[in-house]
């Protein structure tokens, strides 16, 4: 079980004789450290882990200068997460965090605030793995990728995390914040069935087992006023599709029938469903809209 996880052995002795080959070995409690007064434990450390340290300070260093104006004054010394393999050093505004798998990178301002309320090192988002990144497009933003999805914050002031997975993989299909969807409004929402909805500016994403589809305007007011997906629609089955005959609109398929939407003058007639059934069935076989 412990050949695994690094040994750590104190024996006060001229050479250390259990457990053989460890990670750290304490050879005294009567050494002396420059600033400290009296007797302190000394410890010599074999691991290859911290043998770069200064390496990783210095790569730590270079990004927080990067970003000075954004992290502000230092707040710690260089910290260690040996287990995880995580080294990082705290800041007024953030921090500057590195792994070897995604180098240093740093975290700072509304991004960090949400980062360390989900769990910080370990949150879902886990590190980071790529540098904040500005963005004009719906009103503008920053956003940040990390391990385990990405952070958005729009100028409008609403933090949001969009995680690995389903939504995320189409989100970043249809352009990310840059596209018709823009920035995220909330976090992903648990629906009933195991199946997951986001809210975004200008619309939403829905997964479950039939996939992932968008749903916005009129046709997701409906769905979602007639109880989304515990209600008679159910899931979708696609992502809304046009059809130009009868003066145009658009139509897509659910679990329980199928939701319309065409170009009436008259907002109370624009959307409706044809659910499941015998209406449902012959409007089909007369060739639908």
């Amino acid at each position: 079980v412990f050949d695994s996880w690094s040994k750590w052995s104190a024996q006060y002795y001229s050479v250390c004789e259990a457990p053989s080959d460890p990670d750290m070995w304490q050879y005294t409690s009567s050494g002396s450290v420059p600033g400290i007064s009296g007797p302190v434990d000394v410890n010599y450390w074999y691991g290859e882990s911290l043998n770069d340290l200064e390496e990783i300070t210095k790569k730590i260093d270079e990004v927080a200068l990067q970003y000075e104006s954004e992290l502000g004054e230092p707040t710690s010394e260089i910290m260690m997460d040996e287990q995880d393999g995580v080294v990082w050093r705290e800041y007024d505004n953030g921090g500057v965090y590195w792994s070897a798998s995604s180098g240093a990178h740093p975290v700072f301002g509304e991004i960090f605030s949400y980062w360390v309320a989900d769990g910080g090192l370990h949150s879902s988002l886990g590190l980071p793995v790529g540098d904040p990144g500005s963005f004009t497009q719906n009103g503008g933003g920053i956003a940040q990728d990390f391990a385990g999805g990405s952070v958005h914050v729009s100028n409008d002031g609403v933090s949001a995390a969009v995680l690995s997975g389903p939504i995320r993989s189409e989100y970043v299909r249809r352009g990310f914040q840059a596209g018709q969807l823009g920035w995220p409004i909330g976090d992903a929402e648990e629906l009933s069935g195991g199946g997951s909805l986001q809210r975004f500016q200008n619309g939403i994403l829905i997964a479950s087992s039939h996939g992932t589809f968008e749903m916005d305007g009129e046709m997701q007011e409906y769905w979602e006023r007639s109880g989304g997906a515990d209600g008679p629609l159910g899931y979708p089955l696609e992502n809304t599709r046009y059809f130009s005959q009868n003066g145009g609109g658009y139509a897509a398929d659910f679990e329980g029938g199928s939701l319309h939407w065409h170009w009436a003058s008259n907002e109370a007639q624009r959307t409706a469903a044809v659910l499941s059934g015998p209406i449902r069935s012959e409007y089909v076989r007369r060739g639908f809209q």
